[in-house]
């Protein structure tokens, strides 16, 4: 199965497809609460989940004339808001929709994995936002 998009922008549309949480909602989220971040662009406005590359990792598994490689991405999906009640809130509702998109989330990735969370800082950012990131492996072939 080969990518038919950019990892980071399936990961978005199933996390928009899959929100279930109401604490922040869909609707108080909106399309453009859910964001891929290329770079370091900082986050300014809350709540938002954001989709970010981290790293990425590939090998070739021999066999055949024109072998298959194996690709290990890792990501970062975050939360980010001003209240910490909700943040908890948001980051078991990334966790929930992983665990039920787990296998062939779509767009050519084969599966994705939780590996990870941590606190997030931003020095960029307004001091009243708190925020944390989940990190998963995302793995596809090509």
């Amino acid at each position: 199965m080969t990518l038919t998009q950019d990892y980071l922008v399936t990961i978005r549309q199933v996390l928009y497809a899959n929100w279930n949480a109401t604490a922040p909602s869909k609707a108080t989220l909106g399309e453009k609460g859910f964001r891929v971040i290329y770079g370091k662009e900082p986050v300014t406005e809350s709540p938002v989940v954001t989709v970010r590359d981290k790293s990425e990792s590939s090998r070739t598994i021999s066999g055949g004339s024109t072998p298959p490689v194996l690709h290990r991405a890792i990501i970062r999906v975050g939360a980010w808001i001003t209240s910490k009640e909700h943040l908890s809130n948001m980051v078991t509702e990334i966790k929930r929709i992983n665990e039920v998109t787990f296998y062939n989330p779509g767009g050519g990735i084969h599966h994705w994995e939780v590996s990870g969370a941590v606190p997030r800082s931003d020095s960029r950012v307004s001091k009243e936002m708190v925020a944390k990131e989940v990190r998963f492996v995302i793995v596809y072939w090509q």
